[in-house]
């Protein structure tokens, strides 16, 4: 992709570890640069999509595919940067089977809202991609996005993310993340109101 500007592999869900957030929002940077909004075209439409679903907040600075970022990258997802932004009905291109995935009722209060959006859509639907898809991982990238979203437009945390969070490890047996997220909630609220 460095090499070659006009480069866009084909797709494929793959796990890059903990490049993953990185690699699919410099692909999407890559299929938006190549023809403009083009998400009719299935194949950039997928790149978007696969980077809207990653957690929010990470590695997605806009128009740049460099593996380390400058510290000034702007971390939202790509989609909200490229699509929404500038035409919000664009995002009623992608695929029908996008549209019909549970976060894209995410996508779309964003593009709505993105100012006073405080990731309510992506707790709600979490639940439902873990019990319904029967994937944990892409709940727990709701979750964080969540998160993100509360911390960007009202400089507080989601605690029914957080809570949700603390659930969702409980349920999957992911302990050390468990136990690290009750910690942190317990210094929260004995903290909170001290400062």
């Amino acid at each position: 992709m460095e090499e070659d500007k006009s480069y866009l592999p084909e797709f494929e869900a793959k796990d890059y570890g903990t490049w993953n957030t990185r690699a699919y929002n410099a692909m999407a940077q890559r299929a938006f640069s190549y023809s403009l909004f083009d998400l009719e075209e299935e194949k950039k439409g997928t790149f978007y999509w696969q980077s809207f679903i990653q957690p929010h907040g990470f590695d997605a600075e806009i128009y740049n595919t460099e593996i380390l970022p400058p510290s000034s990258a702007k971390s939202e997802s790509q989609v909200v940067a490229t699509i929404g932004y500038a035409n919000p009905d664009r995002i009623y291109q992608f695929s029908e089977k996008i549209q019909s995935h549970p976060l894209f009722r995410c996508l779309e209060d964003i593009i709505k809202s993105p100012e006073t959006y405080n990731g309510e859509a992506h707790v709600k639907v979490a639940k439902m991609i873990d019990e319904e898809l029967n994937n944990p991982v892409l709940a727990w990238n709701a979750l964080v996005t969540a998160g993100y979203w509360s911390g960007v437009n009202y400089k507080e945390p989601n605690m029914e993310a957080w809570q949700a969070a603390i659930d969702l490890a409980k349920k999957h047996n992911w302990t050390a993340i468990h136990e690290i997220l009750t910690d942190q909630l317990a210094f929260y609220d004995f903290y909170k109101n001290k400062i």
